[in-house]
């Protein structure tokens, strides 16, 4: 699965709560046993999270789906399973899919609410798998995929700083309060493992790693936004039904808890051993679904 086409990661708000406000240390992935049965609107697996999934879609139809990562894109010649739990081409993440009707704008959004409002040096870790979306020339501008950060209220929704691949760019781009900027980081539909971090009232550092062998991380600091970000929000539009061209997740997460003594390194370490149980909890439970 190598270069892909359009996904944005949308940051959208900052800071100016109290330690109090702040989100708490959550953690869940595609692996969780919840999701046995499927990707299903208001249930949700993990830990720390301000409320289950919701889903939303500009035109009905199932669009929400647990399957192989390994399945968009140019496939997974590295054997790696993508951003799949457990690890393997058999694992499993979250898909988000749009509808297939000519002249038609489809999109599919799934959103999760933090249980506060992100703090002051917290992080929200991701993977996710992009692909290039289908393109229906009877729809002005372009297929879009999308995971963003942003405030829950939607009087705020469209004040996002959003991480960026498009058809119309071949590398990860990231559009803020001061424009439009390239990270200078291919696009990829290997699957990448990104970091959202707040650095400032209205600063923020991104971390990008493509899950691929040698890969090291890109790093873009920029400016945001002051509004809260309390919720994330899946984004695929215009890319079809096909699971070739899903959008894919997976172990999304906050870290760490606002005025808590543990380190940075120790929460990564927690999250890191709750996802590794909801891998063990798929590969000895139920059947892997498809959808």
């Amino acid at each position: 699965m190598r270069c892909g086409f359009g996904i944005i990661l949308v940051v959208c708000g900052s800071l100016g709560m109290r330690t109090g406000d702040a989100a708490a240390i959550a953690y869940d992935s595609a692996g969780d046993a919840v999701y046995n049965s499927g990707w299903v609107s208001r249930t949700g697996g993990g830990f720390g999270w301000g409320g289950p999934w919701q889903f939303s879609v500009t035109d009905g139809g199932d669009f929400f789906h647990i399957a192989s990562s390994t399945l968009n894109g140019g496939g997974d010649p590295e054997g790696d399973g993508d951003i799949n739990l457990p690890p393997t081409p058999a694992g499993r993440a979250w898909a988000l899919t749009t509808g297939a009707r000519p002249g038609v704008a489809d999109a599919a959004y799934a959103s999760r609410p933090l249980s506060g409002s992100l703090g002051m040096s917290q992080s929200i870790l991701f993977d996710f798998d992009n692909t290039k979306p289908v393109i229906d020339a009877s729809i002005a501008g372009y297929g879009l995929q999308s995971f963003r950060f942003e405030s829950a209220s939607p009087a705020l929704i469209d004040l996002p700083v959003a991480l960026e691949a498009t058809s119309q760019s071949r590398d990860y781009m990231v559009r803020d309060a001061t424009g439009v900027h390239d990270t200078g980081l291919l696009l990829t539909d290997q699957g990448l493992r990104g970091r959202f971090t707040l650095s400032g009232p209205t600063n923020y550092q991104i971390s990008l790693t493509p899950l691929v062998a040698g890969a090291t991380p890109t790093i873009y600091s920029g400016t945001m936004v002051d509004e809260p970000i309390n919720q994330i929000t899946a984004v695929n539009q215009d890319a079809g039904p096909s699971l070739s061209n899903a959008l894919f997740l997976n172990s999304i997460a906050v870290v760490p808890e606002p005025g808590s003594a543990m380190p940075a390194a120790a929460a990564v370490a927690l999250v890191l051993r709750r996802r590794h149980r909801r891998g063990n909890q798929v590969a000895g439970g139920a059947d892997n679904p498809g959808h």
